[in-house]
């Protein structure tokens, strides 16, 4: 009789001890994958925001090359006029 209560008391204990460890590993697939899912979200941001740079700076700068020659272009006509009108 006490055997089996032993055996039983022992399976009770077995039992008890499967549950906590289901629930450990829960907790724990649960963290990994929000972390594994921040981490995709920090990707795409990264990759967005790469993008957004390189498709706000070149045709900006494009622009900006423009305009600096042509105000170097009226800079070196003030220049030839002043000398001629001396």
């Amino acid at each position: 009789m006490k055997d089996l209560q032993e055996i039983t008391r022992q399976g009770n204990m077995a039992m008890m001890q499967l549950e906590m460890a289901k629930k450990m590993i829960e907790e724990m697939q649960m963290k990994n994958g929000n972390s594994n899912q921040i981490k995709g979200q920090i990707l795409v941001l990264e990759e967005q925001l790469s993008s957004f740079a390189a498709n706000e700076t070149s045709p900006q700068d494009a622009l900006v090359k423009k305009r600096i020659e042509a105000v170097k272009n009226i800079e070196l006509q003030t220049v030839k006029m002043r000398r001629i009108n001396k």
